[in-house]
């Protein structure tokens, strides 16, 4: 193991400090954490949708997300409603401050994602993008976890 990259130590400082930066300056600049933008990106360009969707798009179980759209509800960003097409199902619905913050959001993003490649020419950034896709394909939840 000595003289081995420390990629998985590396990956997981990594990981903190990026998700903490983009915490703070999220709720600094929006007022939100990046949890609720994402909320806010899922219900993008619809409707309404159902909490079970919303769920499988974050990865949240359904009780994280109850308590996360809870949060959102109470600050104003998205209101639930029933589904038109299952009596049985809620949807999320974006509201127009939850729609207008999504906006504002977009030039953070852009920003965030632009200092995670600065300093990488083109090249280095396709091979960035290619190992951490390739990390989310051999580990994560879509193997059959």
């Amino acid at each position: 193991m000595r003289g081995e990259p420390r990629l998985f130590h590396l990956l997981a400082q990594a990981h903190r400090a990026v998700v903490q930066r983009a915490e703070r300056e999220s709720v600094a600049q929006l007022g939100v954490t990046p949890t609720q933008l994402a909320l806010l990106y899922a219900l993008e360009g619809e409707a309404g949708v159902a909490m079970t969707t919303v769920a499988r798009l974050l990865e949240l179980s359904p009780a994280a997300l109850s308590g996360l759209a809870d949060r959102c509800e109470a600050a104003g960003l998205v209101t639930r409603r029933p589904s038109a097409s299952d009596g049985r199902a809620i949807e999320l619905v974006a509201t127009p401050h939850g729609r207008d913050l999504r906006e504002k959001s977009y030039p953070l993003l852009s920003d965030l994602n632009a200092r995670l490649v600065e300093g990488l020419d083109t090249t280095e950034q396709v091979a960035a993008a290619k190992f951490l896709t390739g990390l989310i394909d051999r580990f994560g939840k879509s193997r059959g976890d």
